[in-house]
């Protein structure tokens, strides 16, 4: 197992895809940490919501996976939620926000919407999440390629 350090340095490698999981029960974290591994993401943990807006300040993350309840506060009262929604729409539309949650339906695409994120996923299918992921990033990926396509076109990307 790396050490925090060793960490720190892959994450700003060019080329490594990154993850940032906010799970506070160790079960959902190793289903989920388990996926993301196996997609080959380099997953962080945090561990409060302070430390996720200090992750957030110098890494990249190219997914965040957010339990609703992770810090104590549940659905759009989310102290983290609310903290990705103040970040510049040119860094956010490069990350794919996963919001886990008891009450939601596995990607329904108005939850996500009204609840700011890319995905929605409901707890009890976190069993599923590779395939989940999978599907998610594929579609966010096509989802922005035109528009990034014309920024770079335009230069501006």
């Amino acid at each position: 197992m790396e050490t925090d350090k060793e960490m720190r340095v892959d994450l700003f490698t060019e080329g490594i895809k990154n993850a940032l999981i906010c799970e506070n029960d160790e079960k959902n974290l190793g289903l989920i940490t388990n996926a993301l591994e196996s997609l080959d993401y380099k997953v962080m943990v945090a561990t409060s919501a302070q430390d996720v807006e200090e992750k957030l300040q110098f890494v990249h993350y190219d997914i965040i996976i957010l339990n609703e309840a992770f810090g104590g506060e549940t659905g759009k009262d989310n102290a983290i939620l609310r903290y990705l929604n103040t970040i510049p729409m040119t860094i956010r539309r490069d990350m794919l926000v996963v919001f886990v949650g008891k009450d939601f339906r596995t990607l329904d695409h108005m939850a996500a919407f009204a609840n700011s994120v890319n995905v929605v996923v409901n707890i009890d299918h976190l069993k599923d999440i590779q395939s989940i992921l999978k599907t998610s990033i594929t579609h966010h990926e096509k989802f922005y390629k035109v528009f990034k396509d014309y920024l770079k076109e335009a230069g501006r990307a």
